[in-house]
């Protein structure tokens, strides 16, 4: 996974995801600090989070002062998509297929909230990863690439089979319980090139690597859940 990262990183760069989005200002230079407004990037797929309306609930409770400040790109999974409606849960959320306008523009509300997207390409969603002030998530392989890209990651969750990523990464635990962590959801407030950090004892690929099989051949059932 790390591998895979390193490798595309580049053309991830060239993705037009953020201008699509509205996230980047086509006419600034591409990859300029100042052209990218800070947002967060949330995934969510776990069946402790999202097949129970109570913690699902709780969790985008606990997001809502960030999302009063900031756009949050959701790009979730269809299994995830299915329980928003489900369990009515779409007043959570800015769908960006309503959201957008014939002329460009938008609005105040329009730029900040929840945003709804459909499950992202592996190029668009590392660049929107890379490119995030924030991301929020409950897979383990994300805590991973975060740590590798030097972005601030929260894991809503009340563990990981990662812990490297929190004593030597970018990563926090913050749990479900939406009165618990909701302090953790904080975008800072300099650029994403210089909030990126790399981890704190030795490089990114020396950190991360022994948290994957060495083989290819290994089996599927001795990778760690993502």
């Amino acid at each position: 996974m790390i591998d895979s990262l390193l490798t595309f990183q580049d053309q991830a760069d060239r993705s037009p995801v953020l201008q699509k989005l509205g996230l980047r200002n086509p006419a600034s230079v591409a990859g300029s600090a100042n052209s990218i407004q800070p947002y967060a990037l949330l995934t969510l797929h776990r069946p402790s989070n999202v097949d129970h309306r109570e913690t699902f609930s709780s969790i985008l409770e606990g997001l809502s002062d960030l999302a009063k400040t900031c756009p949050i790109i959701f790009s979730a999974h269809p299994r995830t998509r299915k329980r928003v409606s489900e369990f009515g849960l779409e007043h959570f959320f800015n769908s960006m297929e309503t959201n957008k306008q014939s002329d460009g523009a938008k609005s105040v509300s329009q730029r900040i909230g929840i945003r709804l997207l459909e499950p992202q390409g592996y190029l668009d969603f590392l660049c929107l990863m890379k490119n995030a002030a924030l991301v929020v998530t409950d897979s383990g392989g994300i805590q991973e690439e975060t740590t590798c890209l030097g972005v601030p990651c929260v894991t809503v969750r009340e563990n990981t089979e990662r812990p490297i990523t929190v004593t030597q990464g970018t990563n926090i635990i913050a749990g479900t319980d939406k009165e618990k962590n909701q302090g953790s959801y904080h975008v800072p407030e300099d650029s994403p090139q210089k909030r990126h950090r790399t981890p704190r004892s030795g490089t990114a690929k020396q950190v991360l690597g022994s948290s994957r099989p060495s083989s290819r051949n290994s089996k599927e059932k001795d990778w760690p859940q993502i």
